[in-house]
């Protein structure tokens, strides 16, 4: 009955790491996407903003991350990926962490008239 009651404890709390580190690559390739998506913006500007954002507020709970932005003119797209690893508290269990923002680049428009 106690190692049951150990591994389900373990489970959830795994569970609530995952979330975390979910929600934490989520907010970092959102703030990629905010600097790259920037009208003086760059994907080197969306990747710094990701990295520091991760490092920043991740602490040890992502293993391994892996950030990358893009930006295309021809589609006035920006990108922003982010890919790592939750840290695991249950043996033998390596849950990777993806998220993708994606959204139209800033661009001026004069007004008319």
């Amino acid at each position: 009955m106690l190692p049951a009651l150990l591994v389900l404890i373990l489970l959830v709390v795994q569970t609530a790491l995952y979330a975390h580190a979910r929600n934490l690559t989520h907010s970092a390739a959102q703030e990629g996407l905010r600097a790259a998506r920037l009208r003086a913006g760059s994907a080197a500007a969306g990747q710094t903003a990701a990295t520091a954002f991760l490092a920043g507020t991740a602490g040890t709970l992502l293993t391994s991350p892996t950030v990358s932005a893009a930006r295309s003119p021809a589609t006035a797209t920006a990108t922003a990926t982010v890919d790592a690893h939750a840290t695991s508290v249950v043996p033998f269990l390596t849950l990777t962490v993806h998220s993708t923002a994606a959204g139209p680049v800033e661009r001026f428009v004069p007004a008319a008239g």
